[in-house]
């Protein structure tokens, strides 16, 4: 039997009102958000850790930890997605859901502080690189107005 974080239906909802999940459904939401992202990755067809490490941008210790550490606090940081986001061989479906990560972490779906969510999203704003650059100041307050 599928758990209510497992149902498609159960996402759409907490979306619309993330407030109503504990604090471990929120980090389980992560894992798995981070679960696609590895996923994604292997797909695309690199299979030693330094291909991997070189389609992500990162060093290979860093890509090493991406695809093998499990992530149960506080996620990806907004340094190791500013270098994924800025490497030109990034595939697009993994440029995809990176995005829908960095806005669901903005927008406090995974359990973050407001001081934490505040950080990451001005660590991610704070480049003078355009391409590696996010605007989610909107999403970042839209999330607050809710609580």
């Amino acid at each position: 039997m599928n758990s209510p974080v497992q149902s498609r239906a159960f996402v759409v909802d907490i979306k619309a009102r993330p407030n109503r999940l504990s604090l471990g459904e929120r980090k389980a939401i992560q894992a798995r958000k981070i679960e696609e992202l590895r996923k994604a990755v292997c797909a695309g067809g690199p299979v030693s850790l330094s291909e991997h490490a070189e389609l992500l941008g990162l060093g290979r210790s860093t890509a090493w930890a991406l695809l093998n550490r499990p992530y149960k606090n506080s996620g990806l940081t907004a340094g190791v997605i500013k270098r994924m986001l800025a490497s030109p061989k990034l595939p697009q479906g993994t440029h995809a859901i990176l995005i829908q990560y960095v806005e669901e972490k903005a927008n406090g779906l995974y359990g973050h502080s407001r001081v934490h969510r505040r950080r990451f999203v001005a660590a991610l704003s704070d480049s003078s690189d355009r391409k590696t650059s996010l605007n989610l100041y909107s999403a970042s307050t839209l999330y607050e107005a809710r609580e």
